[in-house]
Order: structure tokens, then C-alpha cells, then sequence
């Protein structure tokens, strides 16, 4: 058996020490970007807004107050009555305070189907949102079946006052 030199095992040392903190590191700063992004969030329609943007919003049927800190995003469109919107919001007593307002061409709501119309066109409910459907809308049943209390994803767009199902997507029973 040979022996292995101390200073070899400094060496192995570092290199195991560098490969960890090469995995590690990206991981953790990962874990708190994933942290960061679990504040509470309300996606929806904007249904008000007030004039000047200092106040109280509407989205998805959840009021937002407004303060000096709250950013706005608009990168893929306007923010206005009747577009989508993303707002992270932290909770101060019983107000909800928007942190971040983004407006969005797409969401995405993903929850339990509570009902659906039987032919598939029509008004369905999707974790708490009224959402529509109309002959374009696809529908997806690779993993499961689209019945009352399956776990679906819904892609949506505005359309005039409503959230309009491009694609409804079954992921589990």
C-alpha cells in the first residue's frame, strides 16, 4: 500500500473543496432567486386603475393599494383597463400591497377545474377564474381526462372583458 503524501491530500482537498462550491454555490443562489419569487402574486385582468397610477388597482378581482416603492412593468404592453397583469403584493394588516404590477399578453392559471360546460365551449372555472372558451380553443388530454376536480393549466388571453382559453391542458387527475 502506498502511502499518500500530506500534500497531495491538501491538493484533493481543494479540488473536492472547488467542485462543491462550483455546485453549491449556483444551487443556493438559485434557492433564493426561488425564495424571491415565492412572494404571493394576483394575475388577472386590470378591471380599475386610478388616474396618475397612485391608489388603489383591481385585478383579477383582488385590490392592490399602491405605494412610492411599487414598480411597474411594461414591457410587452400597455397597463390599462382591460389588459393582463401579474402583481407580486406583500400584506400589511388586511392590505394588500402591490411590490411589482407586469403587464402580460398571456397567463397562465393552473388549479382545480371546478366546471366546465358539457359541449367545451362556453364559460368554464379554473382555480377561482372565470375563463371562456370558443372553437379555437385546443384541448389537451395526454395525461388525464378534463373533468370537474383534474388539475389543468390554462393558457388565456383578454378578449374584450374576459379571459379567453387558447389551450386548456390536463396535467393530473
Amino acid at each position: 500500500m502506498s502511502k499518500i503524501k500530506p500534500r497531495f491530500l491538501n491538493q484533493s482537498h481543494r479540488l473536492i473543496a472547488g467542485l462543491m462550491a462550483a455546485v453549491l454555490l449556483p444551487a443556493s443562489a438559485l434557492w433564493l432567486a426561488s425564495a424571491q419569487a415565492d412572494q404571493p402574486e394576483v394575475k388577472g385582468m386590470i378591471q380599475t386603475l386610478p388616474a396618475g397610477r397612485k391608489g388603489v388597482w383591481k385585478i383579477g378581482g383582488r385590490q392592490l393599494s399602491i405605494d412610492a416603492n411599487t414598480r411597474f412593468k411594461e414591457k410587452h404592453c400597455a397597463l390599462k383597463v382591460g389588459a393582463l397583469a401579474e402583481a407580486e403584493y406583500r400584506q400589511q394588516g388586511q392590505t394588500l400591497i402591490a411590490t411589482e404590477i407586469e403587464c402580460e399578453t398571456e397567463l397562465e392559471f393552473e388549479g382545480a377545474l371546478q366546471s366546465m360546460p358539457a359541449n367545451r365551449i362556453g364559460n368554464w372555472k379554473i382555480a377561482d377564474q372565470q375563463i371562456k372558451t370558443d372553437p379555437s380553443t385546443r384541448f389537451e388530454e395526454k395525461n388525464c381526462a378534463l373533468k370537474a376536480g383534474a388539475y389543468v393549466e390554462a393558457d388565456v388571453v383578454a378578449s374584450g372583458q374576459a379571459l379567453l382559453a387558447r389551450k386548456i391542458e390536463c396535467e393530473r387527475p
